[in-house]
C-alpha cells in the first residue's frame, strides 16, 4: 500500500479533483469524482466526527478502494474498546474523515503505478496536476484558475499566450463527458483562435474574458476587433455582453457579429450599455458548429 495526503481538492467542470500525493515516492495521484459522490469531502457532516470522538474511537488510516473504471470508495479502518474495525464508507466521507483526523490515506501500489504521475518528470505539482487534466481531456483553457477578476482587460494582442483568455461554452457542461474535446483554442499569426476539432461538436463554445464592470458603469462600451473565418457552418461571431446582479448567473442576449463560411481578415465592432449596477462585462468570439475563427487587434473601449 502507498501512503498519500490530500493535498488539493479542485472543482474542475463537471468534476472534483482531489489532488493526493505520495511523498516518499515523488508521485501524485489524481483521483476524480462527481460532485455527488465528492459531497461528504466538500462539505463534511459533525455528525460522524462526533460519533467517532464520543465513543473513544481512533480512526487509523482510510483506504481508496476503486470499484470501477470511474468510481471509488473508501475502508475507515478504526481502532475501537472491541479491537480493530473496518466500516465501508463513500469515498468523500472517507476523504473528510483522513482530512479531519490527519491520517493515512492509502492506495493500492498497482492503482499508483497505474494512475500516478512522477513530480520529477513534470517538475512541479501544479504541472503535474495539469497533466492529469489533460489526459482527462480537458482543455487547460478551460479550467477557470481561482483568481480575482480584473477591472481591466489583458493581453489583448496575445503576446503572453493565451493568458487572462478563457475558454468556455455549453460544450463543457455536457455530463456523458464525450464532448469536453469538441472546441479548442491557442494563439498564431498575430492573435488567438477558436476552433472545432471534431465533425459535429456539441452546442458552442467562446473564447473569452471576463472583467469588472466597475470602470465603464454608467456608459456604454466599443469592442473592435479584426476576424477572419475559415469553414463556419453555423456561426462565428465577436460577442459581447454586460452582466448585472439579475442577469448574473443566467442567459442573457449577447451583442454579436455572426459570420459563415471562409472570410479573410477585416474590422468588426459592437457596442453595448452597462448600467450602474452592472458586474461583469464579458468579451471575445464565440463559435457554434464546425469551423474557425481567429481574433486580433481587440480593443474594448468606452463610448457615447
Amino acid at each position: 500500500m502507498v501512503d498519500v495526503r490530500v493535498a488539493e481538492v479542485r472543482h474542475v467542470l463537471m468534476w472534483v479533483l482531489v489532488v493526493l500525493v505520495d511523498e516518499a515516492g515523488g508521485r501524485m495521484f489524481p483521483l476524480w469524482l462527481r460532485h455527488q459522490h465528492a459531497y461528504g469531502l466538500l462539505a463534511p457532516g459533525k455528525l460522524v466526527f462526533t460519533l467517532v470522538d464520543s465513543t473513544g474511537q481512533r480512526v487509523e488510516s482510510v483506504r481508496v478502494d476503486r470499484l470501477g473504471d470511474q468510481s471509488y470508495a473508501s475502508e475507515v479502518r478504526l481502532d475501537t474498546r472491541l479491537g480493530e474495525q473496518v466500516v465501508k464508507a463513500g469515498i468523500g466521507e472517507g476523504l473528510a474523515m483522513a482530512r479531519h483526523y490527519g491520517c493515512p490515506v492509502l492506495i493500492d501500489d498497482d492503482l499508483m503505478d497505474e494512475l500516478g504521475l512522477s513530480l520529477a518528470d513534470h517538475g512541479s505539482l501544479e504541472r503535474a496536476v495539469d497533466a492529469a487534466i489533460t489526459a482527462k481531456g480537458i482543455p487547460l483553457p478551460g479550467v477557470v484558475r481561482k483568481a480575482e477578476r480584473s477591472p481591466r482587460p489583458c493581453n489583448l494582442d496575445f503576446s503572453d499566450g493565451l493568458r487572462g483568455w478563457e475558454l468556455r461554452g455549453s460544450f463543457l457542461t455536457d455530463f456523458s463527458e464525450n464532448h469536453v474535446g469538441d472546441y479548442t483554442c491557442g494563439t498564431g499569426d498575430g492573435g488567438g483562435y477558436l476552433k472545432a476539432q471534431v465533425r459535429a461538436p456539441f452546442r458552442f463554445a467562446d473564447l473569452r474574458q471576463v472583467i469588472l464592470a466597475d470602470d465603464h458603469r454608467g456608459r456604454a462600451v466599443r469592442l473592435a476587433a479584426d476576424l477572419r473565418t475559415v469553414d463556419v457552418v453555423d456561426r462565428a461571431a465577436l460577442f459581447l455582453s454586460v452582466l448585472t446582479p439579475e442577469t448574473h448567473g443566467g442567459a442573457r442576449e449577447r451583442a454579436q457579429q455572426p459570420r459563415r463560411g471562409t472570410t479573410d481578415w477585416a474590422p468588426t465592432s459592437i457596442e453595448a450599455d452597462v448600467p450602474l449596477d452592472a458586474t461583469m462585462i464579458i468579451f471575445g468570439v464565440t463559435l457554434t458548429g464546425p469551423g474557425q475563427i481567429w481574433l486580433r487587434n481587440a480593443a474594448l473601449t468606452p463610448c457615447g
